[in-house]
């Protein structure tokens, strides 16, 4: 089974690496995650409870609290939709929020270039780039889809025409914004600074699992720190 399990109030997911854990790995976790809530006196709420088998297929019961809990498809944390196979759903679904909230905006398109782009960053760009880890390490496919996105709101901003003969390149040059595969980059580094810069336990613990087993990733949930290391500097793709 797992060796990376994570908790909320909302879903615990189990994780298989590409060498399989031992079924006592998950026991230990799910008794950390117990000594954790005894700690600060918490208690999960099994009705809002989602356990995942990331990955894995036909994994053994699980029991909490004497029970057994089913496990689910896919699940929700802190507004990261997370499925068995890795994280399609959510990208899909920003996505669809974001060509929504873009939508909103057509009304406006009347108003001037730098009113529209700040609405644009203000309503659209912030539902593509949550959360920027993993998205950053996601697929050229699913990050295609986010940044069609985005063309589509800077051809709003400057009101550009199917016939004007305009690369995207030069929309976001005009604009000065960066291309959204680079933006995702720039974001997950800031958010890896400020965690090891603070000395979070848990950075400590990615870290070392991450130091660990540099090279081992899987293909439906890529690793963020090896995704930094292996292109600290990505060329832009606007398309």
């Amino acid at each position: 089974m797992s060796c990376t399990p994570t908790m909320c109030p909302r879903s615990f997911s189990i994780r298989d690496d590409p060498a399989p854990c031992s079924t006592p790995a998950l026991i230990r976790e799910v008794a950390r995650i117990g000594a954790f809530e005894e700690e600060w006196r918490i208690k999960t709420n099994l009705a809002n409870f989602s356990v995942i088998p990331m990955a894995t297929h036909n994994p053994p019961p699980l029991m909490v609290d004497g029970r057994v809990v089913d496990f689910q498809a896919s699940g929700t944390v802190l507004g990261l939709q997370v499925s068995s196979r890795g994280y399609a759903s959510h990208v899909t679904s920003r996505v669809r929020r974001a060509k929504s909230a873009l939508f909103t905006l057509y009304r406006f398109r009347d108003l001037d270039a730098g009113l529209k782009l700040h609405l644009v960053k203000a309503l659209v760009l912030p539902v593509l780039t949550y959360p920027p880890i993993p998205l950053h390490a996601l697929s050229r496919t699913a990050i295609s889809k986010l940044q069609r996105v985005q063309n589509a709101a800077l051809r709003f901003v400057v009101n550009h025409r199917w016939d004007d003969f305009v690369t995207m390149e030069s929309l976001h040059e005009s604009v000065d914004l960066p291309a959204i595969n680079v933006r995702l980059h720039h974001m997950a580094s800031q958010v890896w600074l400020r965690m090891q810069e603070e000395d979070w336990e848990q950075f400590l613990v990615l870290q070392e699992l991450s130091d660990a087993a540099p090279d081992r990733s899987h293909g439906w949930f890529p690793r963020s720190l090896r995704a930094l290391r292996d292109d600290p500097d990505p060329a832009p793709r606007y398309s």
